[in-house]
This record gives structure tokens, sequence and C-alpha cells, in this order.
């Protein structure tokens, strides 16, 4: 049994984003850690697999792969510059909030109308910029000196984007004329407030954790990802020399 090419490309994609972080955890401590040269790409690498991961399974690829790595890479920006202590400035928060709209506009355009698509990103340039006003965004989640605990309020900020993303998911998708609008908007402001909701939840653990492992333990789990990337990209190849 051989796999379709789309399947292929898949675990190919898949294997070497494992090779990829797992090699950035075995080189993070060596090259100084958490104050080093790889410290704000091992943040963005971490961050974009999580959220990756996670539209992967409640969208399609397509949406995983520009929605997921972006936000991400944007999550991961916000966050080190942040444990660098930098303040962020106008220009600063202005760069994020257009990342974000050109993030969600080109992956809500995957699964949404085009109508619909170019308000949510409006949408996600207006949300950001007020976050930051609010205080509610990323640099307020930043706990790793002290080891986080868990915090509604974290959750709060999910459900409260999700409903925000369905009401004007909603608006698109009901100026396209699209049936079903407004489940189609349910479901997509849902799998979006939950996700946030999940990484800003566990997100100040990670940054915890990560910062105060023991010296070896990275390179272990670097060594582990790296280990189980090579299995996933030699996949096919082993059902086809094994006749599966």
């Amino acid at each position: 049994m051989a796999l379709d090419n789309f399947s292929s490309a898949a675990l190919s994609m898949i294997g070497m984003t494992f090779d990829s972080i797992g090699g950035l955890y075995l080189a993070y401590d060596l090259l100084g850690g958490e104050r080093g040269p790889l410290s704000k790409l091992t943040r963005v690498a971490t961050y974009s697999l999580m959220a990756f991961s996670f539209y992967a399974f409640t969208f399609n690829f397509r949406f995983a792969l520009i929605c997921g790595i972006g936000m991400g890479s944007i999550f991961g920006v916000q966050l080190d510059a942040v444990g660098a202590g930098k303040e962020p400035d106008k220009k600063f928060l202005v760069s994020i909030a257009l990342g974000r709209m050109i993030v969600m506009g080109l992956g809500s355009s995957t699964v949404l109308s085009p109508t619909a698509a170019v308000i949510l990103g409006v949408g996600a340039f207006c949300g950001s910029l007020a976050s930051s006003k609010l205080k509610v965004s990323p640099e307020y989640w930043y706990e790793a000196s002290n080891k986080p605990t868990f915090r509604v309020k974290r959750v709060a900020i999910g459900l409260l984007l999700g409903t925000f993303i369905t009401l004007i998911t909603w608006l698109g998708e009901s100026i396209s004329g699209t049936r079903d609008a407004l489940a189609l908007a349910l479901r997509f402001g849902f799998v979006i407030g939950i996700g946030t909701g999940l990484i800003a939840t566990f997100s100040p653990f990670v940054e915890w954790y990560a910062d105060n492992l023991p010296p070896k333990r990275m390179g272990y789990i670097g060594a582990v990802m790296f280990l189980i990337g090579f299995f996933i990209q030699s996949l096919p190849s082993l059902i086809v020399l094994l006749g599966f």
C-alpha cells in the first residue's frame, strides 16, 4: 500500500518540523540558553508547533500552515521581546498588528469567503492594538521568573476573542450570502477562541519550565524530537519496502 502524494508530503513536512525543532533544542543550551542567539528562534518554533498541531486537527493542513505557524511565530516574537526586558513601543505593536492582519486574512481565506477573510484581517489588526491598550496581550502573560499558576482570566480572554471572531465572521459570511453562515461562524470562532485560550493558559508554564529545566534536559528533548522526525519522514519508504 503506497501513500498518496498529499499524505507523503504531509508526513515529510511534519518530520522536517520535528527535526528542525529538535535541532534547535539540542543547540539551545550550547549557545547560551535563554540569553543566547537561539532564544527567539526557539520560542517561535515552539509556539508555531503548538498552534500548527491544534489547527491541523481542528481545521485543515493549509489553514494550520498559514495561521498556525504565522500566529505562533508572532506570539513567540512578542514573548521574546518581553523576556529580553524590552518595552514594546508603538512601532513594534503596529508591526505585530499588521502581521496578525496578514496571517489571519490569508489563513481564513482557505476556509471562509474572501469577504469574511478581509473583515477578519482588519478585525485582527484592530484587536491586536486594542489588546495592548487593555493589557491583555502576550506581554502581560509572561511569568518566566515566577512559577506560574492557572488563571481563569487567560481562558476568559480566549472566550472573548472567540465571540468577537464569531460575530465578524458571521457578518462577512452573511454579506457573501453563504448558507449556514451562523453555523460556520460559530465553528470558526469556537476553534480560534479555544486555541487562543489554550496557548494563553499554557504559555507561562512553557516559559517557566524552559527557563528552569536542568541544563541537559533541553538537549535530551531535542534528541528525542530529532529521532521522531527521522522516523516520520521514513514512514512512506518503510511502507513501500515492507509491503504494507
